[in-house]
């Protein structure tokens, strides 16, 4: 059975929503990759709160994860 995994991003001070085939699917035909475009970060603001907070926690997450990367060496001290 195949599914699909989905994400929120912001790119430019847009919303969008990004999806990838998994499973199955990917086995058979590789990534493939669809972004679709949802709104500006102000419209989705009223439109999409809840897509929005997922797009800013991600991005915090990788944030985050570099920084602690970047910086192992320091932190271990």
């Amino acid at each position: 059975m195949s599914a699909r995994e989905f994400w929120y991003v912001i790119e430019n001070d847009n919303l969008y929503r990004i999806s990838e085939n998994d499973g199955h699917a990917y086995i058979r035909k590789g990534p493939q990759r669809i972004k679709i475009f949802l709104s500006t970060v102000e419209e989705a603001r009223k439109a999409f709160p809840v897509e929005l907070a997922k797009a800013h926690l991600k991005s915090s997450w990788i944030s985050t994860t570099a920084f602690l990367q970047e910086n192992s060496d320091v932190l271990r001290q």
